[in-house]
C-alpha cells in the first residue's frame, strides 16, 4: 500500500478496536452536554440565514427569516447561545431583543 506523507499509516487488526473507542471517547468529549432543543436548532439556522442573506447582499430574504426567528418562544439563555453563534450579534436585535 503507498504511503502519502500526512495520511495515517494502517493499523493492525487487532488495534483497530481500540482505536475507534478511543475516537468516539474523543468525539464524545467535544460534542456540548446533550441535545439541542429543536427550537434552538431552528433559531440558530434562522440567524445563520439571516446573517448569510446580509453577507450575499440579499437584504430583502432578511424580513421573512427575521419573522420567524422571533415567533419561536426562546429562553434569555437560548437566545444568548444564538446570538454568540454569529458573526454579528446586533444583526439579530430588532428579531432577538433581550427581554423576553
Amino acid at each position: 500500500m503507498p504511503s502519502f506523507p500526512g495520511c495515517p499509516q494502517p493499523t493492525p487488526a487487532r488495534a483497530g478496536p481500540r482505536g475507534t473507542d478511543r475516537g468516539r471517547r474523543r468525539a464524545r468529549a467535544q460534542v456540548p452536554a446533550g441535545p439541542l432543543n429543536p427550537r434552538v436548532e431552528q433559531a440558530l439556522a434562522l440567524a445563520g440565514l439571516i446573517e448569510l442573506s446580509l453577507a450575499l447582499e440579499k437584504p430583502e430574504l432578511v424580513p421573512d427569516w427575521g419573522a420567524r426567528l422571533a415567533a419561536l418562544p426562546l429562553t434569555a439563555p437560548e437566545r444568548t447561545q444564538v446570538r454568540q453563534a454569529i458573526a454579528d450579534p446586533a444583526v439579530l436585535e430588532v428579531w432577538l431583543p433581550d427581554a423576553t
